[in-house]
C-alpha cells in the first residue's frame, strides 16, 4: 500500500523566479499540470538550498536578461552533481544565448523561450514522465560541435571564433562534456570521441583534418560576438 501511495504521489517542484510576474504564471501553471510546487524562491543562489531539502523532481528557473551565465552554469552543474535525477527546466528570453549555453552546459534538460507556453508544458510533461534524463540525448549538438574542433586541434579560442560564441561558452560545453563521459582533458575526451563514432574518421584511423572553412560551414546556434 505504501508503494502504490508513492507511486501515485504528484511530481514535486522547486520553482526559482526572479519576476513576480512570471512567479505566479508559472505556478499557476505548474499546479494545473498536477505538480506539488514545495518550495518557491527569487535568488538563483537559493535553488542550492531548496533542492537539497525538498529534494524534488523538477526545478524550473526563470532567469531575467541580467543574470550571470557564470554563477548559473555553477550553480546548476554543483545540484545536478548532487542530484543527478533532477530535471531542470530553464525559461528566458529566446536571444538570450549565453544563458542559454550555460544552463546546458551546466545539466539543464531544457531551456525555453518565456513566451512559448506550449513549449513550456511539453518541458514539463517530459521532465515528469523522464525525470533528469528527459529527452536531451547524451551530448547536444553544440556540444558535439566543439568536441569535434578540439579534436582538429582548434584552440578554445579558435573554436569560439569558429562558431560564433564565447571564449567561455566553449569552457562551458567543454565542462559538461568533461562530466558527461567522465574524463579529465582534451585528449581522454578526444579519445572518448572517436570510440564512441562520434568523430568522422580517415582511412588512417584518425579524425579528418578540418580547415577553417570547415569549421565555419558548421552551422551556428549563437550569436555573433562582439568583440
Amino acid at each position: 500500500m505504501e508503494t502504490s501511495d508513492r507511486t501515485a504521489a504528484p511530481p514535486r517542484a522547486v520553482l526559482i523566479c526572479e519576476s513576480p510576474f512570471w512567479e505566479h504564471a508559472l505556478q499557476w501553471i505548474l499546479r494545473g499540470r498536477e505538480f506539488d510546487v514545495v518550495a518557491r524562491a527569487r535568488e538563483i543562489h537559493r535553488a542550492l538550498e531548496l533542492v537539497a531539502r525538498h529534494e524534488p523532481d523538477v526545478l524550473v528557473l526563470e532567469v531575467d536578461p541580467g543574470a550571470d551565465p557564470d554563477f548559473l552554469f555553477k550553480c546548476l552543474r554543483h545540484l545536478h552533481r548532487d542530484q543527478p535525477r533532477l530535471a531542470t527546466v530553464l525559461v528566458c528570453d529566446e536571444d538570450e544565448t549565453p544563458l542559454r549555453d550555460a544552463a546546458l552546459a551546466g545539466g539543464a534538460s531544457r531551456v525555453v523561450d518565456v513566451d512559448d507556453a506550449a513549449e513550456f508544458l511539453h518541458a514539463l510533461d517530459v521532465a515528469a514522465a523522464n525525470g533528469g534524463d528527459g529527452e536531451r540525448p547524451l551530448m547536444t549538438r553544440r556540444e558535439l560541435e566543439i568536441l569535434r574542433l578540439v579534436a582538429h586541434g582548434y584552440t578554445n579560442h579558435q573554436v569560439a571564433r569558429a562558431l560564433w560564441v564565447t571564449d567561455e561558452t566553449v569552457k562551458y560545453h567543454l565542462a559538461n562534456v568533461y562530466r558527461k563521459v567522465g574524463v579529465r582533458n582534451r585528449g581522454e575526451a578526444v579519445d572518448w570521441a572517436a570510440e564512441n563514432g562520434c568523430l568522422r574518421m580517415n582511412g588512417g584511423g584518425e579524425p579528418d583534418q578540418a580547415t577553417p572553412r570547415d569549421a565555419a560551414a558548421i552551422p551556428s546556434f549563437g550569436t555573433p560576438s562582439r568583440a
